[in-house]
């Protein structure tokens, strides 16, 4: 324990980094905040335009519905910045049908003011997308997912709608990497996001025809949540449990392992915006966004985004915009950060602590983290710190932060139905459990997934051999004593990670 003492101690008595919210450069400010030696760059990885045949801009189509607001195409990638965005995914709906889907000319108009788009009045980096129905001849529903593009602009301007739609032949799950592979090797760098995966309309996700591709999923959009699980708040209507993020990691079951996004899925033509009507009730929220953490000195681009997306180093947010910085250690100096595989010695603690920057800290009304046997209640150390301790014998397969915010007190707009709590969830730690010379479900491990580059990048190399010693690994679920207090502020947290919290009202993420 005195390493994780030390820890705290240090984050209690450094200076943290200044939370600056106008980066100059170029004479531009960028919406970006620094905290704490790192950067955290705020998007919308799925909005939607008139583009989109369910979807409405002033200028395109038929315009905006019923008199509802709606923005304008011409304007889309201006308002993202006034929305004080970074970046941003424009994904309009490519397959499904006439009454969702783009035309040829359409989607190439889309492509076009991707790439070539005209001075949005700030800095704002534009990531291709488009939103794709996958189904099989016989009706099977696999998903909706996104398909974001960080390949060379030059290569990207020639992709056609075509290109971006699964074939409708598409026997099987293995015909979604099968199609892939081919799209990659054509147009370079792209990756899968499933969204509104527990929505069983108009269809769920099926976990079982996951793909290397998908090293994220959006938990979060104007459709709600899609955590599952315990969680039982913002849930979508009609929902599909088995859709469930929750089923997705189960680690008894698929036990796969994504990083976490939110978007607003906002289909009038406003990325980003938050504070919108939620549509006669039938929409659940305003959406989220996701914040992409890059390390502080790392400019924002293609590259990093990329990287950041398939290292896990992303943050879901229903609204707050508030940095922070996670930090997994054990009491042999071992640390690991957000994104990292944890690789914990046998017989060590695993000890949790996030920083929350001091200008949003203020908000914070509980701290959890979240594992698949329970979530352990993190306790404040000061007003910007908080810390939990998992004993040896009780390290779950994986878990994530998530921190509840009261709304109000951070000046945010209600997303929908007078709630006053926003939340924002931490992508998983996913950390090593017995056996084996791999993580289970990695990008590239033994399941003869391809490797998507840069993924070596996100997986910790572990020298398994060790039976012994200080370093031996060993199963993390094992009942190994704990002879040691926890000090600082996280005393009594023993034992709290098999539990589940009895009421309702205390689940992590309830509105």
């Amino acid at each position: 324990m005195r390493h994780f003492a030390q820890l705290l101690r240090t984050r209690l008595h450094r200076p943290f980094g200044a939370v600056a919210l106008g980066l100059a450069l170029s004479g531009r400010a960028l919406a970006s905040d620094a905290f704490d030696g790192h950067r955290f760059y705020y998007g919308d990885p799925h909005a939607h335009t008139g583009l989109s045949h369910d979807g409405h801009s002033s200028d395109v189509r038929d315009g905006c519905y019923s008199g509802e607001p709606c923005g304008a195409f011409s304007d889309v990638f201006s308002t993202a910045v006034s929305n004080k965005l970074d970046w941003v995914v424009v994904s309009d709906h490519v397959n499904g049908g006439a009454d969702y889907q783009t035309t040829e000319d359409e989607y190439f108009q889309l492509i076009s003011a991707d790439l070539n788009h005209p001075d949005p009045g700030g800095p704002l980096l534009v990531i291709p997308g488009a939103e794709v129905w996958f189904a099989l001849p016989d009706g099977t529903r696999l998903g909706h997912k996104n398909l974001l593009m960080f390949g060379d602009p030059a290569a990207i301007a020639s992709v056609a709608l075509a290109d971006v739609s699964p074939p409708g032949t598409l026997a099987d799950c293995a015909g979604i990497t099968t199609w892939m592979d081919g799209f990659v090797a054509q147009y370079g760098d792209a990756v899968l996001v499933p969204h509104h995966t527990m929505m069983d309309t108009p269809m769920p996700t099926d976990w079982a025809c996951h793909t290397a591709y998908e090293p994220a999923t959006e938990v979060y959009s104007q459709w709600g949540s899609s955590l599952g699980g315990a969680i039982d708040y913002d849930l979508p209507y009609f929902p599909y449990p088995e859709g469930s993020v929750a089923v997705a990691l189960d680690p008894s079951g698929y036990a796969l392992q994504m990083g976490f996004f939110a978007g607003t899925d906002g289909h009038q033509t406003l990325p980003g915006s938050l504070c919108k009507d939620v549509l006669g009730g039938y929409q659940v929220s305003t959406g989220g966004l996701t914040i992409a953490v890059l390390d502080d000195g790392e400019s924002l681009d293609r590259a990093s985004l990329y990287r950041a997306v398939i290292g896990h180093r992303t943050i879901a947010t229903s609204g707050p915009r508030v940095p922070m910085v996670l930090t997994l250690s054990d009491a042999l100096g071992d640390t690991w950060g957000l994104g990292d595989a944890v690789a914990l010695p046998a017989g060590q603690d695993l000890q949790v602590a996030v920083a929350v920057a001091p200008d949003g800290a203020s908000g914070v009304t509980a701290v959890w983290f979240v594992t698949p046997e329970g979530d352990v209640p993190m306790e404040a150390v000061d007003g910007t710190t908080y810390a939990a301790l998992v004993p040896s014998g009780a390290v779950p397969a994986w878990g994530y932060v998530a921190v509840q915010f009261d709304a109000p007190s951070l000046g945010l707009c209600s997303d929908g139905g007078g709630r006053d709590v926003e939340w924002m969830w931490m992508s998983p730690s996913y950390i090593r459990r017995a056996g084996g010379g791999s993580f289970p479900g990695l990008i590239g491990d033994a399941s003869g997934f391809p490797q998507l580059p840069g993924a070596e990048d996100s997986a910790a190399s572990v020298d398994d051999s060790a039976t012994d010693g200080p370093h031996a690994r060993r199963c993390g679920c094992a009942s190994v004593g704990f002879d040691g207090a926890p000090g600082i502020a996280v005393a009594g947290l023993l034992g709290l990670v098999a539990r589940r919290r009895s009421t309702a009202s205390r689940r992590p993420g309830r509105k």
